[in-house]
């Protein structure tokens, strides 16, 4: 899921998650709170905003040509 901050438009979260789903009760309970889980910290903190920006300075993405 990935969450779009309109006025900058630009990336405000994502969260990514795989789940092979057999008996579709428990795993959607479970993948469920999965989810649940992974917006426990969001919005991120001021520091965990500025470490993932010196992260994306060290090692910008690429482009695939």
């Amino acid at each position: 899921m990935d969450l779009i901050d309109s006025h900058r438009k630009s990336l405000a979260w994502r969260l990514c998650l795989t789940r092979k789903l057999s008996n579709a009760d428990k795993d959607w309970k479970k993948a469920d709170e999965d989810f649940t889980k992974g917006f426990e910290s969001y919005p991120p903190s001021d520091k965990e905003k500025d470490a993932k920006k010196k992260e994306r300075v060290m090692h910008p993405p690429t482009t695939d040509q």
